[in-house]
This record gives C-alpha cells, structure tokens and sequence, in this order.
C-alpha cells in the first residue's frame, strides 16, 4: 500500500505532477512502440541500442522499455537526455 493509499487519494490525477523533468513529459505522451534513445543522468553517451516504449506508469514514475528482447524499467527521473528515432 502506497502513501497516496492510505491517504484515501487513488485517483490518477493526484499523480499527474508527480514526475517531473523533460523526459517524463515527453514520455507521458509516448505511444507503444516508440523507438528512442537515451542518456541516463550521470552519463556522456546515449545507450548503444534504440529502446522499444511500451509504458509510463504515473503513480511510479516508471517507464518500461524493452532492450534486446527483455524489459528495462527506469525512472524517468534519471533520464537527462531523449532522442525519438520513430513514433
């Protein structure tokens, strides 16, 4: 159970602020199989593969792309940099 649980506050719109930063906005508006790159706060180089989006889940901040045929979650926080290959 979640803060915002406890709380009695589980409805959607109490999350849509919570992630803050250009690639969550970005990223909020993704449609499934969205090719990207990207560079990972702390990093100088973009992942050496494109990243297939498949969701964003608000609540969490979560983002969850597949890598080499296997699923990479990451914050969006920690993503500094966003380059859209295909949409």
């Amino acid at each position: 159970m979640s803060f915002f649980d406890s709380h009695g506050n589980k409805d959607n719109h109490d999350f849509k602020n919570k992630c803050k930063g250009c690639a969550c906005d970005i990223l909020k508006k993704a449609t499934q199989g969205t090719l990207v790159n990207i560079v990972l706060k702390g990093g100088d180089e973009f992942f050496e593969d494109e990243l297939a989006f498949v969701c964003f889940d608000p609540k969490t901040c979560c983002v969850t792309f597949i890598l080499d045929g296997y699923p990479f979650i990451i914050d969006c926080e920690n993503i500094a940099g966003i380059q859209i290959v295909s949409s």
